[in-house]
């Protein structure tokens, strides 16, 4: 990444990626961007930006193919203050957990793009409070957000440890739209990180950066558990 450029280069020869349009070896011109994450599966890039010259201009987030150097997609988060982008482990999903803005007030909204279909579907997940971590799972498609009780996020929004609990959400297709359902809350434990299992049922949260000494190497191990309703064992017949 150069400023308002991401510069492509094809192996072994070392050469920028030619732009085919104009028969010439160019840079990708992005105005503003601040990041980008190349997918672990597939020749895309994930970028977002933004206009700070004028704090009315939210942030977008972006998809490019390699090497057509084609949009697939760009996004606005509303009132969007600042980004932070994951790949899912498969490449099938895109995670942006959003500081956004809106009078005094910092709060949290988590994106999940769908970027097996075109379009890239996405659905947004509001949290009231402090995020620190959120973890993807390919195998479930589930997602956990660890999350604090702090209602007003501070301006360094990702540094700050306390109880926190973690929210598992599922996240599927419907009708060509991604939603994404709540599973469940743990209890609140002094802990900053959550990692899950390959597997996608078993998670631990725990404490490892910078938190009350008395409590790092303390983690909590929790099985998700699937729940049905009375009407979907009527209709299984078991």
């Amino acid at each position: 990444m150069i400023k308002d450029h991401i510069a492509v280069y094809e192996l072994p020869s070392m050469h920028l990626l030619e732009d085919t349009r104009i028969d010439k070896r160019v840079s990708i011109r992005i105005d503003y961007i601040r990041d980008f994450k190349w997918s672990p599966s597939k020749n895309m890039i994930c970028y977002w930006f933004r206009n700070t010259m004028k704090s009315t201009n939210p942030p977008k987030v972006g998809f490019i193919q390699i090497p057509t150097r084609e949009v697939w997609s760009e996004r606005e988060i509303i009132n969007g203050e600042d980004v932070r982008t994951e790949w899912s482990a498969d490449g099938t999903k895109l995670i942006a957990v959003c500081k956004l803005k809106r009078k005094k007030e910092f709060f949290n909204t988590v994106a999940v793009f769908d970027v097996t279909m075109k379009g890239i579907p996405v659905d947004m997940i509001k949290v009231n409070t402090n995020i620190l971590d959120v973890e993807w799972v390919s195998l479930t498609n589930r997602l956990a957000i660890l999350a604090n009780r702090e209602k007003k996020i501070k301006p360094e929004w990702s540094k700050y440890s306390q109880l926190s609990s973690v929210i598992i959400y599922e996240v599927k297709q419907s009708n060509g739209a991604l939603v994404a359902k709540m599973l469940g809350k743990t209890k609140e434990h002094v802990c900053n990180v959550v990692k899950w299992a390959k597997n996608g049922v078993i998670f631990v949260a725990c404490d490892i950066k910078h938190s009350n000494p008395s409590y790092q190497g303390k983690f909590y191990v929790y099985n998700v558990r699937n729940s049905v309703t009375r009407e979907e064992v009527k209709s299984k017949g078991k």
